[in-house]
């Protein structure tokens, strides 16, 4: 909270919507105004389960694949699956072995890896299904840059399909089939899809070719992968998506029944399973088996056949995800304490590269990501794995920010890398300690090449400004209509102006949920939660909001509904703030307000060369060092005082503030929270500052 810039969409494709009453607007006509172009394509989005899928032999080689399975099936061959421990993996495995050993009663069995042997396949994994006789080898969600494996394969008589959804960063695989979407020969039209549903598209090929039904009943588990690995929902992701949902309750898989009813325990019974309870629910607990232990834990569970074999599964993984928040949580406090410990690279590179030699593997994709959020830049958290000829290997995983495609950045250090692979924003590699210098300087170089791409301070993107008389559960239940969100189709963000007081306070287990009372003009008062910030009390306590970014949804208890916001910041007052917000009769209409909305974003989020003059006075005033606390403590006489004082002691200005003087060398960090005077004599000129600049260039534009 506090340290992001919020901006609206600047142009909205409906000119009939800023000519409307604000009181009136529905909020699915805004939303699509701001997010697609055309009447046709906001036609085409609402209509996402009536489109169809894909034909799957648009895929490359699906034709051979399909062929060497069915002789497979014919000569009794047995057919191994090897897929990947995360959500997408699993759930690819699962597919695929209960289509093979129940539609097609073939003889198979399958393997996952786990994260001591490493994702994808190997040459003791071969070594091991060779020794034991003949079989067809099947990948799923993975193989796409094993071609030497693939090629020690065959030599060892074994012949390989791969399926896979990767990007393509090597030699493909030499052996029966690659079908992967992400080929360049692919005629698939949607390019983006996750491994599950490449494994589903090769039953349906399957199907289609013997004429047998029902492959339709596989859509849950490719749904639960889609959002797992975060894949964007468009076009046919949100088609398969928007039809495997209202299937999740009562699906042919009893072990995927109880973890579905697990995740929907708190919820009244009739309440839809969407989108963000599977991501924030149901996929953990899969990832956890094979973060923490074994994934194979998970597969179990989704190939269960009673509901009372899936339980003893479920219980474990349950508390496997237990283990896995709290060591997620061990470990974001150890960064926090001393990012400079962790941290292996420069302080100002554009990529981050964090390094801890006690921090489980399974966790370290969940870590990047929380670090990613810190520092607005691309990270890899890395973590020891061994050793080999040239010394310690370290494996690791990364994130990136929009917009910075983080395999791209590391493609230039292929051939230094062990194992390499992933998506525009997560993947995960390996390499030799040896070769963590070289790799660095070579990602550095390709990062600096994108730097305009990474602002100096964080922008985020609202997607419409909601007046707050239209804040209802009438809009709220609206939103269905554009479900289901996720990758690609986020929840809408919205900003509502107006607040005239703000009352907050932690509630829940630990103290770790923030509860929020916004009292709004015409006696509206709004309710809200955040599951994420509960550190930020005290700086909400002592903050003057004007405004309020969230997602809105529908809090139903006994049967009574009311409006609720899930908070994800409070923005302070700026030029055009609360204390100026007159349409208490609510005549404007919507673009007036629309209008009003941005110019107190515009304050908000600008800090004046003025103002810095008074906020350095401020600061001096507290003596030679001084620490964050002590600015607090300026703010809430500020606060109190009202007016252009308060405006100008936002926590945002405080904090850019101090960054600034920073970085023209007038203050110095001598830890974290605590600063110093230089008094060096030497002239120190804002313009040094490169996020001076960057505000001073976007609040000229």
């Amino acid at each position: 909270m506090f340290d992001d810039i919020w901006e609206l969409k600047k142009e909205y494709c409906d000119a009939e919507l800023f000519s409307k009453p604000a009181r009136e607007i529905d909020v699915t006509d805004a939303v699509l105004a701001a997010t697609l172009d055309t009447p046709e394509e906001r036609e085409e989005f609402l209509n996402a389960a009536a489109g169809k899928l894909c034909d799957p032999f648009l895929l490359p080689d699906m034709d051979a694949a399909v062929d060497r399975i069915l002789s497979a099936i014919d000569e009794g061959e047995k057919i191994v699956i090897f897929g990947d421990y995360d959500c997408d993996g699993v759930t690819a495995t699962a597919l695929l072995y209960d289509f093979l050993t129940k539609t097609l009663d073939c003889r198979a069995e399958w393997h996952l890896p786990d994260r001591i042997t490493g994702y994808g396949l190997s040459f003791e994994f071969i070594d091991k299904i060779a020794a034991e006789g003949p079989c067809l080898l099947v990948t799923v969600d993975c193989g796409i840059s094993s071609a030497d494996v693939v090629e020690y394969a065959a030599v060892n008589g074994i012949d390989v399909i791969v399926t896979d959804h990767h990007e393509v960063t090597g030699v493909i695989p030499e052996c029966i089939a690659v079908i992967d979407p992400m080929r360049e020969n692919s005629r698939y039209p949607n390019k983006i899809i996750c491994g599950c549903t490449v494994a589903y598209k090769l039953c349906e090929a399957i199907a289609e070719s013997l004429g047998i039904d029902g492959i339709t009943n596989y859509l849950p588990l490719a749904g639960l992968a889609t959002v797992g690995d975060m894949m964007k929902l468009k076009g046919e992701n949100r088609t398969l998506l928007t039809a495997a949902l209202p299937m999740m309750r009562d699906t042919m898989f009893p072990g995927l029944n109880v973890l579905i009813a697990s995740a929907m325990e708190k919820m009244p019974e009739n309440a839809p399973v969407t989108s963000e309870r599977l991501s924030f629910t149901v996929v953990p607990m899969i990832n956890a088996a094979g973060r923490l232990k074994d994934p194979g834990i998970a597969m179990r569970l989704l190939i269960s056949e009673t509901e009372g074999e899936a339980l003893t599964y479920l219980n474990e993984i349950r508390a496997l995800n237990e283990e896995r928040k709290a060591l997620v949580d061990n470990a974001y406090a150890e960064y926090d304490a001393d990012p400079s410990k962790l941290t292996v690279s420069p302080a100002d590179a554009p990529v981050v590269f964090v390094r801890s030699d006690t921090w489980p593997h399974g966790i370290l994709g969940i870590v990047a990501a929380g670090i990613v959020r810190k520092v607005n830049r691309p990270v890899a958290v890395m973590a020891p794995d061994g050793e080999d000829e040239n010394g310690t290997v370290l494996r690791a995983s990364a994130r990136s920010i929009d917009g910075v495609n983080i395999v791209s950045l590391l493609e230039n250090s292929a051939e230094l890398l062990l194992k390499f692979g992933g998506h525009e924003k997560a993947m995960g590699f390996s390499l030799s300690e040896a070769n963590l210098d070289e790799v660095m300087k070579r990602t550095f170089e390709a990062a600096d090449a994108l730097k305009d791409m990474i602002p100096k301070v964080p922008v985020r993107k609202a997607t419409v400004y909601l007046p707050p008389e239209s804040v209802t559960i009438e809009n709220a239940e609206r939103l269905s209509k554009l479900e289901p969100f996720g990758e690609g189709n986020p929840a809408p963000v919205f900003i509502t102006d107006g607040i005239e007081s703000m009352g907050v306070n932690t509630v829940g287990a630990n103290n770790k949920t923030l509860k929020f009372t916004f009292s709004m003009p015409g006696g509206q008062y709004l309710a809200g939660v955040n599951f994420r910030d509960s550190d930020y009390l005290p700086m909400l306590a002592n903050s003057r909001p004007a405004a309020v970014v969230y997602t809105l949804g529908v809090n139903e208890y006994r049967g009574a509904k009311s409006v609720s916001l899930t908070v994800l910041d409070v923005i302070e007052g700026g030029s055009g703030d609360a204390e100026s917000f007159t349409d208490t009769s609510f005549t404007k209409t919507y673009g007036e307000r629309l209008e009003d909305a941005k110019k107190l974003l515009s304050g908000a989020f600008g800090v004046t060369k003025e103002e810095l003059r008074v906020l350095y006075k401020a600061f001096a005033s507290l003596g030679k060092t001084f620490g964050f606390r002590d600015a607090a403590m300026l703010k809430a006489e500020a606060s109190k005082r009202g007016g252009e004082a308060a405006r100008v002691f936002t926590w945002f200005k405080i904090r850019y503030a101090l960054e600034i003087f920073t970085e023209a060398g007038i203050l110095a960090r001598e830890r974290k929270g605590v600063y110093s005077f230089t008094d060096d004599g030497q002239p120190h000129p804002l313009e040094a500052s490169d996020v001076f600049a960057f505000l001073s260039k976007r609040t000229a534009g």
